[in-house]
């Protein structure tokens, strides 16, 4: 009796084993799946870091670029603004001495017209025509 006892437990317990055994397979392979799903998860954050990566350097180029273009413009047009503002004080440095030059003249036609008055009054004073 003994002997048909272990048999039975010896059965129990390989029965135990082999479902424990199934068990462990199961949760084994609920594992690798997680595992495969996280691994894929993983190669697409991966993917996704690397587009964003090439997609910050070509930002990073075409402000660079846009910056050089805004700077040569900026400096083309302050190149010109300088160069019109030198012509225009040239300008204006001419009408002030043309302006000088007209002023003399007209002060001295004045004086010229009110010498003549004078000579003329007393031309007339002194009872010359």
């Amino acid at each position: 009796m003994q002997l048909q006892q272990l048999q039975a437990n010896g059965r129990t317990s390989v029965s135990t084993l082999q479902q424990d055994l199934r068990k462990a397979e199961e949760g084994r392979q609920e594992l690798m799946g997680r595992l495969h799903a996280v691994t894929e998860q993983w190669e697409e954050h991966q993917k996704a870091e690397e587009v964003a990566a090439k997609i910050r350097k070509q930002a990073s180029i075409e402000m660079q670029q846009q910056y050089e273009t805004v700077m040569q413009t900026t400096n083309s047009r302050i190149f010109t603004l300088e160069k019109e503002v030198q012509e225009a004080n040239l300008q204006r440095q001419q009408l002030e001495n043309a302006l000088h030059e007209a002023t003399t003249k007209s002060l001295e036609a004045e004086l010229e017209f009110t010498r003549r008055i004078h000579q003329l009054r007393q031309g007339q004073a002194q009872g010359t025509p």
